[in-house]
Order: C-alpha cells, then structure tokens, then sequence
C-alpha cells in the first residue's frame, strides 16, 4: 500500500536515533536473513526476530486472528537458528507465559 514495511521503516528510525549500522543491517534484513553476509552476529540477530515476526503472526499477536498455517520452521531463520520443532514448541509456550504476564501486569495498571 505505502511502498515499504515495517522493516524498512525500523531501519529508517534506528539510523535515525543513531544505532550501530550491524543493528540497523539485522532489522532490515529480518524477512531474509540469509541475505546478510560477513555478520554472523547481524544474520542471527535478523533471524530470530524474523522468527519473532513470524510467531507472533502464527499466534494472532497484534492481529485480528492467528496465522496457524505459516510454517514457521521452513522460513531462513529457523534454519540459521537450527531450531528444531521441540524448541519451536517451547518458544510458544514461553511466549505465551510472558503474554500473560504482561496481560495481568496491565490489567493492574488499569485499576489506578
């Protein structure tokens, strides 16, 4: 619709607000980390938050509803990060712990 997404606009603010180019490189990169090349640090860094990406997308987190049918596991970053379905299984389930958390600590907020 604009043009560009959400990665290139965080690019876009970290240059901005003056981040190191490695930060700026891995958030711009996340929907294909396997493009960076020459920072390992930068490629894992933009897998897992295409990882990040991808779960909160399977699990409806800031979306009208889930997108259970992403196959999380296929996409660059799950296999730079080597994850496997075991450890896919307990990032959800942690996920979903600090959700939660997170969730009761605002409802809290909301009372004062």
């Amino acid at each position: 619709l604009f043009g560009f997404d959400h990665a290139a606009i965080g690019e876009l603010v970290l240059a901005n607000w003056g981040f190191p180019q490695r930060v700026i490189s891995a958030v711009g990169a996340h929907h294909d980390p396997a493009t960076l090349r020459g920072d390992d640090w930068a490629r894992s860094v933009a897998a897992m938050l295409q990882v990040a990406d991808l779960l909160c997308r399977h699990e409806g987190f800031g979306r009208p509803r889930p997108q259970t049918s992403l196959d999380i596991l296929s996409c660059p970053g799950a296999k730079i990060l080597s994850l496997t379905q075991d450890g896919l299984s307990r990032l959800i389930d942690a996920f979903h712990d600090e959700y939660a958390k997170e969730e009761t600590w605002n409802r809290l907020l909301d009372l004062y």
